[in-house]
């Protein structure tokens, strides 16, 4: 399979969208350690929600439904962000922006709600699992390979698939790597920040997506080539 080189405007958004990857890392582990529902990884979310309909599972199945429905929700309002007749640079970093407002938001009810409350809990879970639709309708949308999140299951696969044990030619094996390395370095930060505060691990999510969105602003080239639609 021949790889199709990225362009001029792809190629600095490797390492940056490797902070949204950290992100989502830190504020996943927080979520199902603190709220009992994944934010973007769904699938995590509907095993839980299907372990907690059996009884066998540590919370009831209402913070898991909500978090399905409010990232649909995410994806639909990422959507249309993300096809508006912009530069496809610029509509990422705005969609990330947005994403890290919403996070922002969610560490403000933590930090002034009560945590064990269970209205405090689900409003937290609004606001993180729409954010989260959105930043993954905002990076699949920019379809930088391996970079729409989350995408470990695939990314793993891809290293061992695309390796020369199997026959491959060890494509993008660096990105890949990295990939793992911020996802288990955002999931191990947010943990640790959190046996402290939950509402400051979440603070460093928003931080790590809004510093993201403003590096894509200031240093990645916004052609006029790569709009929306």
């Amino acid at each position: 399979m021949q790889l199709v080189p990225l362009t001029a405007d792809e190629r600095p958004l490797i390492p940056i969208l490797l902070l949204v990857t950290a992100s989502t890392g830190v504020i996943d582990a927080i979520c199902v350690l603190h709220l009992g529902v994944f934010a973007a990884y769904m699938t995590g979310t509907i095993i839980l929600v299907g372990l907690q309909f059996v009884g066998t599972g540590k919370t009831a199945p209402g913070g898991g439904l909500i978090a399905l429905a409010c990232f649909a929700l995410g994806a639909i309002l990422g959507g249309r962000l993300a096809r508006r007749a912009k530069p496809r640079n610029r509509l990422l970093a705005e969609s990330l922006i947005v994403v890290a407002v919403l996070v922002f938001l969610a560490s403000l009810v933590i930090a002034f709600g009560n945590s064990a409350d269970a209205m405090t809990r689900y409003a937290a879970i609004v606001l993180l699992a729409t954010g989260m639709g959105i930043q993954v309708a905002a990076t699949r949308h920019r379809a930088i390979p391996d970079m729409t999140m989350p995408a470990a299951t695939m990314v793993i696969h891809g290293l061992a698939y695309d390796s020369p044990v199997a026959g491959g030619q060890a494509e993008r094996y660096l990105r890949r790597f990295g990939v793992i390395i911020a996802l288990m370095a955002g999931a191990a930060s947010g943990a640790l920040i959190a046996t402290w505060h939950v509402w400051a691990g979440l603070l460093l999510g928003a931080a790590l997506i809004a510093a993201a969105g403003l590096l894509i602003l200031k240093l990645v080239p916004l052609t006029a080539e790569a709009m929306g639609r």
